[in-house]
């Protein structure tokens, strides 16, 4: 015969925030956004003060495809998201440290930790939301060694100029 059993013995479904790192460049390449990989994040829970609630709960995640998602996170508490590596050839930005807290209530408006503000994002606009962190490309140095034909030696007093695409010198 058939067989009864009652959905409420299973899992339920419950809504938890969901926060996506998006990791891009300063520099657009064709207008487009540039993706950057191998940037390194960690989420802590804080107080009010930003002070860890639990450090040893830190969650450490590295981006692939420029995207990194932490998930499963509380209601009503704040979260220190930290840059803690930047790809390689980047350099951190302002934006490598920030707070969110995802509530449905204002008593997180207008909080700072520092002299962050607190993003405050409203759970009834929705529990998944996307933050951008950039980072800038470094600056290179470029060495060089001028030889004369034969290679028997440097030339003191040899000048290199470095131009761009319109032969300007910099």
């Amino acid at each position: 015969g058939a067989q009864s059993f009652s959905l409420t013995a299973y899992a339920k479904m419950s809504k938890s925030p969901m926060l996506l790192v998006e990791k891009i460049s300063t520099r657009q390449a064709g207008g487009e956004k540039v993706w950057l990989d191998g940037a390194e994040f960690a989420l802590t829970a804080v107080n009010q003060d930003g002070r860890a609630v639990t450090p040893e709960q830190t969650i450490r995640k590295q981006t692939a495809n420029g995207k990194v998602l932490f998930y499963g996170l509380a209601k009503d508490q704040i979260y220190k998201l930290e840059e803690t590596k930047a790809p390689e050839g980047y350099l951190k930005t302002d934006d490598s440290v920030q707070y969110v807290v995802f509530a449905d209530s204002d008593s997180f408006d207008n909080l700072k930790i520092g002299e962050k503000a607190v993003t405050v994002y409203n759970v009834s606009a929705g529990y998944f939301q996307t933050v951008t962190v950039t980072n800038t490309p470094t600056r290179g140095c470029i060495v060089g060694h001028k030889q004369d034909v034969v290679g028997a030696g440097g030339l003191a007093g040899a000048t290199i100029g470095l131009f761009d695409a319109e032969i300007k010198v910099f």
